[in-house]
């Protein structure tokens, strides 16, 4: 069995890049450790309007989209269809406390949803189930 901690995300060579959409700073410093820890290098956004800037600077360079949806500037629901209009393809992990609020997530194969709280394993497991592959 494969040590998540040693496996890292990405579509491709260049391709390997998590953007973390999360306001809360302890749980996105801990997310980026995980990441980091797993091999990916990662972006961090606190607000929707950063995520948006990190889309359009690191776009192409991202593997996957770890995405709060209860931000402080704007709804996750807008960040993740900016996301999937810069690209479609593009794996996202949603995140709340709450439940998954029907509305345009379900209609992305390549999102999957990741409720609050969650061990290290789920964000693993969570970044495969949207399509992020383990690459050696």
């Amino acid at each position: 069995m494969t040590n998540p901690s040693t496996q890292s995300f990405g579509l491709e060579a260049q391709r390997n890049t998590v953007l973390v959409v999360e306001d809360d700073l302890k749980l996105r410093r801990l997310v980026e450790r995980l990441l980091l820890k797993m091999g990916s290098p990662v972006q961090l956004a606190s607000e929707g309007g950063g995520a948006l800037a990190m889309l359009a600077e690191h776009g192409d360079s991202l593997c996957a989209v770890y995405l709060d949806l209860t931000l402080p500037d704007m709804s996750g629901q807008v960040v993740l269809e900016h996301v999937h209009a810069h690209d479609p393809t593009l794996p996202v992990v949603l995140t709340s406390g709450g439940h998954l609020p029907a509305g345009p997530s379900a209609e992305f194969d390549t999102t999957t949803f990741l409720p609050k709280p969650f061990l290290p394993r789920d964000l693993h497991d969570a970044l495969g189930s949207a399509g992020a592959s383990p690459s050696a």
